[in-house]
């Protein structure tokens, strides 16, 4: 059925082209009576041959096979095709944020391995570079998902809505990358870590712990990055590949910036706050906090330290000393004071001992000092047990507020976006 349909079919194409079948088995490079027999339906022409046959007569192969021509395609339902196009878009934005997961693991993973680079293995700077290893792949694995999702909306199927949803997608791009730049700002300080002092920077003048430093240089570059994308986004809206003319520009940043208000603000916010918690920690470290009492001759020195006080009946804890045994400047010497009875001494610049005293003083947690030369009595500041645990009260207190902020700033944020939702229905 479809040989004898073929062969009518090919007649007919052959006549309204004013061909005759020598003429057409000519250009085949065929006999004209192999073009006979199959106009008479007798074979059908070789499965290479269709494509030429296709193209002098202007018709698919498909046509030729089917021996009619294609019917014209009816126009379609203007809402069933808008319903498509917004299927479109929308499973694009489903599959990118899926996948732009994925590329988020490049960062988890190197924080992973930096981490365990320096707490098992006690090398910081190998961290660093796992750490960043693993940032860079993020980032580079987000740029080639950013590029194949442009190039799947590059088509008709999308309709108009295209380049505003190439612009959505631009700003799950731009928060990846983000991501990933913040983590490898909060990996830097490993890179003047020394570990046996248990993550304090001890290669600077005052000791800094990484915690506080990583959170400095995470939040300022989250803030200077918002900030830098807030400035870039207009330009970037009307450029290739978004390409969106002037007005619609700034419609689709003007709208994308209102639907993501509340996670831009509370993004600023907590990295803010977690500047201001690093650099207040910074400034003020729990060893600052400490305040003891000051002794500037040798006889009051040596008198309160012979003095039989007990020990307290809650001593400290070795995470809570590495906080308090911080030294506040370059020179500084900090000695602890042991639960065991005997004889201590003070050291002068050129690490001699100076000054012997007795360490019966059990309240004393520990003293510091800054040595002198040659036998000049150092002003000793000597700390008590009861006086450090003030100081580890007031350093929780400062966190508790911090975490206090940062639960206000979520609550914030939860109370807007509800209130928004439920105006919008």
């Amino acid at each position: 059925m479809e040989a004898k349909t073929m062969g009518s079919f090919l007649a007919a194409l052959r006549k309204a082209a004013g061909m005759t079948q020598r003429e057409l088995a000519e250009r085949l490079h065929v006999s004209d009576k192999a073009v006979s027999r199959w106009e008479r339906d007798e074979c059908a022409p070789d499965l290479a041959l269709l494509p030429v046959l296709a193209e002098i007569f202007s018709v698919s192969c498909d046509e030729l096979l089917r021996g009619s021509r294609a019917k014209p395609s009816q126009p379609g339902d203007p809402a069933k095709a808008e319903k498509q196009r917004q299927w479109i878009l929308e499973k694009t934005r489903a599959k990118y944020r899926g996948r732009t997961l994925l590329a988020l693991l490049g960062p988890a993973l190197g924080a992973v391995a930096a981490a365990a680079s320096v707490l098992a293995f006690g090398q910081a700077v190998l961290g660093f570079w796992l750490g960043a290893a693993g940032c860079l792949v993020g980032a580079v694995v987000q740029l080639f998902l950013w590029n194949g999702a442009v190039l799947s909306l590059s088509g008709d199927q999308a309709g108009d809505e295209a380049a505003p949803c190439r612009y959505e997608l631009l700003r799950i791009t731009e928060l990846s990358l983000l991501l990933c730049t913040a983590a490898l700002a909060a990996l830097l300080p490993l890179n003047w870590y020394t570990p046996g002092d248990w993550l304090l920077l001890s290669q600077v003048v005052r000791p800094l712990p990484y915690a506080p430093l990583a959170a400095v240089c995470c939040g300022a570059v989250v803030l200077l990055g918002l900030l830098l994308l807030r400035v870039l986004n207009p330009w970037l809206a009307r450029r290739a590949p978004i390409s969106l003319p002037e007005d619609a520009a700034q419609a689709v940043v003007r709208r994308a910036r209102s639907r993501s208000r509340a996670a831009l603000a509370l993004a600023a916010a907590l990295a803010a706050t977690a500047v201001l918690q690093g650099a207040a920690t910074l400034i003020w470290p729990t060893a600052a906090l400490a305040r003891g009492t000051v002794y500037d001759n040798a006889a009051d020195f040596r008198a309160a330290m012979a003095a039989g006080d007990p020990a307290p009946e809650t001593p400290l804890t070795t995470q809570q000393l590495t906080a308090l045994l911080q030294r506040l400047d370059e020179d500084q010497i900090i000695q602890y004071n042991s639960a065991q009875q005997g004889r201590g001494s003070l050291y002068n610049l050129d690490g001699e001992a100076a000054y012997s005293y007795s360490t019966r003083n059990q309240a004393v947690a520990f003293l510091r000092y800054a040595p002198q030369a040659g036998d000049n009595f150092p002003a000793v500041e000597v700390v008590t047990v009861v006086q450090a645990q003030a100081a580890l009260r007031q350093a929780a207190l400062r966190r508790g507020c911090f975490l206090a902020l940062y639960a206000l700033e979520l609550a914030a944020a939860l109370v807007w976006t509800l209130t928004r939702r439920r105006r919008t229905t």
